[in-house]
C-alpha cells in the first residue's frame, strides 16, 4: 500500500501550513459568526419597527432574531470538529498540534488556558510526547463534569494507561468510567453512543491484555464494522496485527501492518508497524 497523498486527505485544512490553516479556520469561523450576528441585528431592527404596528409579527421576528445566536454557538462546536478531522480522519496529530500551538502563540499575552482534550489526544498519538500529554491530562480540571467531557477525560486516562502498559491505572480509570451513569444525570442519545463505543474499546483492550485472542479479534472486527474515526481504525488494525503475530499468522499480520503504515500518517503506531514488518 502507498502513502495517501495530500490531495486525498479529508480535512479542508490539511493542505495548508500551520499558520495558513489556523488563519483560514479562524477566518471561516468569524465570517459565519459575523453573518449570523448581522442577520440577528437586522431582525431586531425589524422587530422594533413592527413593535407598535403588529404585535404578532413582531414576536415572530423576535424569535427569528434569536435563531442565529444558537447557530453561532453550534458553529463553534462544528468548526472545532472540522479542524480535528486532521487527527480523527487524516491521522496527522503532528500537523494538528502544530496548528494548535501556533494559535497559542498568537494568544501568548493572554492568560494561559488549560490544555484541551485535542492537544492531549495529539500528544498521546505522537511518539516522544506521551509523557507531556499525560502530565497535561493529570493537571486538567473539569469543573462542569458534563457527560461528554467526563467520557473524554476518563477515556483518555484509559488510553494513556494502555499505551504505557499500566494495568493498575487502567483499572482505576475504568472503575470511574463504569460509575458515570450513576454519577451524572441522564445523557443524550449522542452521549450514550459515545459512552457505549468507548466501553467496547475498553473491553477490547482488556481482552487483548488477558490474551483472550479469539474474543479480542471478534471485538476488533465488530468495532471495524461501526462508524469510527480513521485513527481508531488504524488502532484496531494494529491490535489485529498483534493478535495475528501471537498466533504466528505472519501473512495476515502483514496485511494489517500495511494498512497501519498506509493510513496512519504521523500516528506513533506507524513506527511500531514498520518495526514489526522488519
Amino acid at each position: 500500500m502507498q502513502e495517501i497523498k495530500v490531495e486525498d486527505r479529508h480535512s479542508i485544512y490539511y493542505a495548508y501550513t500551520a499558520e495558513e490553516a489556523y488563519r483560514k479556520w479562524k477566518r471561516n469561523l468569524l465570517r459565519f459568526n459575523g453573518c449570523m450576528c448581522g442577520i440577528s441585528v437586522i431582525m431586531l431592527v425589524i422587530y422594533i419597527v413592527l413593535l407598535n404596528a403588529d404585535r404578532k409579527e413582531s414576536i415572530l421576528v423576535l424569535l427569528l432574531a434569536i435563531v442565529p445566536i444558537f447557530l453561532v454557538k453550534m458553529n463553534a462546536g462544528m468548526s472545532a470538529l472540522r479542524m480535528q478531522e486532521i487527527l480523527s480522519v487524516d491521522c496527522d496529530p503532528v500537523k494538528l498540534l502544530q496548528i494548535m500551538e501556533y494559535g497559542e502563540q498568537l494568544g501568548r499575552n493572554k492568560k494561559k488556558s488549560e490544555p484541551n482534550f485535542t492537544k492531549i489526544q495529539c500528544c498521546r498519538h505522537i511518539s516522544g510526547r506521551i509523557e507531556e500529554g499525560f502530565a497535561m491530562l493529570k493537571e486538567y480540571k473539569n469543573p462542569k463534569q458534563t457527560w461528554s467531557s467526563e467520557i473524554f477525560r476518563l477515556n483518555e486516562r484509559m488510553n494513556y494507561a494502555f499505551e504505557m502498559k499500566d494495568r493498575e491505572a487502567f483499572g482505576r480509570a475504568k472503575d470511574e468510567f463504569v460509575q458515570l451513569p450513576s454519577r451524572l444525570i441522564k445523557s443524550k442519545k449522542i452521549e450514550d453512543n459515545l459512552y457505549h463505543q468507548a466501553m467496547e474499546m475498553v473491553q477490547l483492550k482488556e481482552l487483548f491484555w488477558d490474551e483472550r485472542n479469539q474474543e479480542a479479534r471478534a471485538q476488533a472486527n465488530k468495532l471495524l464494522q461501526g462508524n469510527i474515526a480513521k485513527c481508531d481504525m488504524v488502532f484496531l488494525h494494529m491490535i489485529l496485527a498483534q493478535l495475528d503475530l501471537r498466533e504466528k499468522k505472519n501473512d495476515e499480520a502483514k496485511e494489517h501492518l500495511q494498512f497501519v503504515i498506509a493510513h496512519g500518517n504521523t500516528l506513533s503506531a506507524v513506527d511500531e508497524a514498520k518495526k514489526l514488518l522488519q
